[in-house]
């Protein structure tokens, strides 16, 4: 990118128009700068601070999907369909909400060895978002603790998402971040899909084969989180790794 800029800065002052090209070339150091102002500079730093930090897992809740959910039904009789209806969903994300937090416990208490893991609700992850306390989480044993604030240099998150893709699809990952949302240093890993590729092509098989509601059982959260476990533990270290070599 800088040398595409640094090109076309050129280009200006050969063709005499000198306001623009010097205009352009103060904006090439204001980026250069501010790109590494915004990168985690040292690798080596950085990695050495990754097994102090303590890995948050952000666990989705469902909390605002129920209360919008509870809000368009309020006014409707116990007995009605849609009423009914929406019991049972709320009732199998709160299943999958706690069969998730069990299966992440026991596969990062197996497989990760980088040190601490922690469990947030994303409805304490919002309110540190927006600067509010107290929050909690929960660590690998299910004891859960209040805190009133996180440091910046001693956690890093891992959350999920719905990444887009040229075909309009989604597929989830789960994304590492800094809280201070410096940008991570250059190929640190930092995305981390659900499952193997058998894995999610037997999750799109039974998405149009089978009928069932039914939330995944442990056993079978346990195929996802132990890949996730495995592959963040795996690939932060071979980075570190690279770095030694």
């Amino acid at each position: 990118m800088c040398g595409n800029l640094q090109s076309l800065c050129f280009r200006f002052l050969l063709k005499g128009t000198l306001t623009p090209g010097l205009l352009l070339a103060i904006s090439l150091l204001f980026l250069s700068g501010r790109g590494l102002s915004q990168d985690l500079t040292d690798p080596g730093s950085w990695a050495a601070s990754l097994p102090k930090r303590t890995l948050v897992i952000v666990v989705p809740t469902f909390t605002v999907k129920h209360q919008r959910i509870q809000s368009s039904v309020q006014n409707h009789a116990p007995e009605a369909r849609g009423r009914l209806q929406a019991e049972r969903i709320m009732q199998r994300d709160r299943s999958y909400r706690d069969t998730l937090l069990l299966a992440l416990s026991a596969s990062f208490q197996e497989h990760y060895q980088f040190g601490k893991v922690r469990l947030m609700p994303d409805t304490s992850y919002a309110r540190w978002q927006k600067g509010l306390s107290p929050l909690t989480w929960i660590d690998l044993e299910g004891k859960t603790a209040t805190l009133s604030g996180i440091v910046n240099n001693e956690v890093i998150f891992l959350k999920k998402k719905k990444t887009s893709r040229e075909t309009g699809t989604g597929v989830e990952v789960w994304m590492a971040s800094t809280p201070d949302r410096q940008d991570l240093p250059g190929k640190f890993p930092d995305q981390f899909r659900e499952g193997s590729l058998g894995t999610r092509f037997i999750r799109f098989l039974e998405a149009f084969l089978t009928f069932t509601t039914s939330p995944d059982t442990l056993e079978e959260q346990r195929v996802i989180t132990d890949y996730l476990a495995r592959q963040v533990d795996r690939k932060w270290s071979a980075y570190i790794d690279s770095l030694e070599e």
